[in-house]
């Protein structure tokens, strides 16, 4: 079945329009009880977690600054049939060099090394946090790794996959401040994404605006097929996890939650999709599979990789929709937006969310009035 058949597509052209398709308004069906949503800024951004992305198209100069400290360690990648031949060193970037160094974290494949990587950045955002005495999530193991800003248990002999689970509070807190993670974030409120979506445009020039996104994926078609169980059981790669709302206070008004791609150190090698492809794209593949009749030794591969089930659709039932906004029309949702009280203090609770409520109206109210 073709991509399509999994994303359907709408391109919007006002308020109203969207409003009407996600509430289910004429002859459109109502999917804000099923979908969760996410907004993005640009509509060349796609669905890869930040740290997968490639590190040298990053422009945010202090998260970049941030990697490179972490990867000061550099790993040495062996090969995996003969571990003690050293294929070469990986820099920041997964480039193979060939310069040859003592005392370096080994691995064996270039999957590992990212999972490496991954942890330092983690490791030292505890380790910066608390030593500023703020609260971090507790983990007896991980509270006797921070100084050290690695974790030794974390090869395939001490646990299956990548992230354990004793790393997702730590990886959803990570992720909600900026850091780059293997996690998306999403919203059970289609209107607090669609904010994240369009507040770009105050920092746009007028004519200039880029066209923006608002994504919807069926959560419940998971849970409903996978009886609430996720990949940290064996059932499916995807992963939904929602951190707890009393330590987080933005989180809880933003009504956030995250996905998680889960990924196994024995399957590496036999995996057959490509997990670093945007999540609109890996899970289309992986149903698609799914559903074909006969099942080729590809097929039988997923079968085999993911233990995957029986997953039923409905007829034109949908996993994503892909809401495309003219950046023309950002600047009058975002006007709604305020109106229904979707603002910078509800979002934001605190002085510094009402200072920035009273910024952007400003701006607002100038870009509209030109």
């Amino acid at each position: 079945m073709p991509y399509e058949d999994y994303v359907k597509t709408y391109n919007i052209d006002s308020c109203n329009k969207l409003f009407n398709i996600i509430q289910g308004k004429g002859d459109y069906q109502d999917i804000r009880e099923n979908f969760i949503f996410r907004g993005v800024k640009n509509i060349s951004y796609t669905l890869i977690p930040s740290v997968l992305r490639k590190l040298k198209d990053s422009k945010n100069y202090l998260i970049t600054e941030f990697i490179e400290d972490s990867y000061r360690s550099n790993i040495t990648l062996h090969n995996e049939k003969n571990k003690s031949r050293r294929i070469g060193q990986i820099d920041k970037y997964n480039n193979i060099t060939r310069r040859d160094k003592n005392n370096l974290d080994h691995v064996t494949s270039l999957d590992e090394a990212d999972i490496k990587k991954e942890m330092k950045i983690l490791l030292k955002f505890l380790d910066y946090a608390d030593k500023s005495g703020l609260h971090v999530p507790f983990n007896e193991r991980i509270r006797e790794n921070i100084h050290r800003q690695t974790d030794y248990k974390s090869k395939p002999e001490y646990f299956d996959c990548w992230p354990d689970i004793s790393y997702l509070e730590i990886i959803s807190l990570a992720q909600h401040y900026g850091l780059p993670t293997r996690a998306l974030d999403w919203t059970y409120d289609y209107k607090v994404a669609l904010y994240f979506a369009v507040i770009g445009v105050l920092d746009e020039e007028k004519g200039t605006e880029k066209d923006c996104l608002l994504w919807a994926l069926n959560y419940k078609k998971f849970e409903n097929n996978y009886q609430g169980r996720s990949a940290l059981w064996g059932n499916f790669p995807l992963n939904f996890y929602r951190p707890e709302y009393n330590k987080n206070p933005n989180l809880a008004a933003q009504k956030g939650l995250f996905t998680i791609l889960i990924d196994y150190y024995e399957k590496f090698d036999k995996r057959p999709l490509n997990l670093k492809q945007p999540l609109d794209k890996v899970l289309a593949k992986i149903l698609d599979y799914n559903k074909k009749p006969e099942r080729s030794n590809e097929n039988e591969s997923v079968y085999k990789v993911w233990n995957l089930n029986e997953f039923t659709m409905d007829d034109n039932e949908k996993i994503f929709y892909k809401f495309i906004i003219p950046g023309k029309i950002k600047s009058k949702i975002l006007r709604e937006l305020y109106i229904e009280g979707y603002s910078e203090e509800y979002l934001f609770p605190g002085y510094s969310g009402v200072a920035l409520s009273i910024e952007n109206r400003v701006k607002l109210d100038k870009k509209l009035n030109k």
